[in-house]
């Protein structure tokens, strides 16, 4: 994916309303822009499906199996070199589960779903379809029945061990708290660093260095901007100036779906939402 510096965003939003750069901002005005980045990022993510935000992935039904992590009685997981779920019976950490009858037991899975949120996956968004075979490598795919519910994406019982997800990757979030190195962050807690002009997602629940950047696509930058532009004269009751912006601004996400879609050959929508 083709990726902006999230500052270089905000300075020409900031820059648009009459503000100079976003680093003379105080932390309300600041605040105000990231709120509305949010809403309007997600608006653009949405549109379409968009080639750069999908993704194609192998994935199981439970999480795999971690030598480093401990099990309770109970646990389900995937363990790769088998192809094969296993079930704890016995509360372990190391213990490989085709070793022993011990301390885990083979299973054959029948509820088949894949969480939205696997741990050590990329979190879903938007689900297009699922195949048996990877469908950026096979003339066939084989295409598979799926369905959404509050725990994931619902394949049949017949589906193979593993399948091939063709997904939209969840709409990035912003943020505009600094870092406090006080602070105990709790997973998927959002940081603005100044130094950088980046935002930073939490990984763990610890204070430590344990953060992604948050990436911010490239090809929103112009329908953000304006569309942004357009809140803050709304919110200032500037509505004449506000309309005409929020009009440039559809008008630039019109011209990149007639890019992305039609001069690149890209015509297929997303059509299930997860949320």
């Amino acid at each position: 994916m083709r990726t902006i510096r999230f500052k270089t965003v905000l300075d020409s939003i900031s820059r648009m309303a009459g503000w100079g750069s976003v680093e003379d901002l105080d932390d309300i005005r600041r605040g105000r822009i990231v709120e509305y980045v949010n809403i309007r990022i997600r608006e653009a993510w949405e549109w379409d499906g968009w080639a750069e935000l999908m993704r194609v992935e192998h994935r199981a039904y439970r999480e795999s199996w971690d030598v480093d992590r401990p099990y309770m009685a109970g646990n389900e997981i995937y363990y790769s070199p088998a192809n094969s779920y296993y079930r704890c019976l016995l509360g372990n950490t190391g213990e490989q589960p085709d070793v022993s009858g011990t301390f885990w037991q083979l299973f054959e899975i029948e509820d088949k779903y894949i969480g939205y949120e696997q741990p050590g996956e990329t979190f879903i968004g938007h689900v297009r379809h699922c195949y048996m075979r990877n469908p950026r490598k096979s003339q066939c795919p084989g295409k598979l029945s799926h369905g959404l519910h509050e725990e994931g994406v619902q394949l049949s019982p017949l589906a193979p061990a593993k399948v091939w997800v063709e997904f939209r990757i969840r709409a990035a979030q912003f943020g505009n708290d600094e870092h406090d190195p006080a602070r105990l962050y709790e997973v998927c807690d959002i940081i603005y660093d100044p130094t950088t002009g980046e935002c930073y997602q939490a990984l763990l629940s610890v204070a430590g260095e344990y953060w992604a950047k948050i990436e911010f696509p490239y090809i929103f930058k112009n329908f953000v901007v304006r569309a942004v532009s357009s809140d803050l004269l709304r919110d200032d009751g500037q509505e004449e100036k506000s309309y005409p912006e929020e009009s440039r601004a559809y008008d630039y996400l019109m011209d990149l779906q007639d890019v992305e879609m039609s001069q690149q050959d890209q015509h297929s929508n997303v059509a299930v939402s997860s949320y």
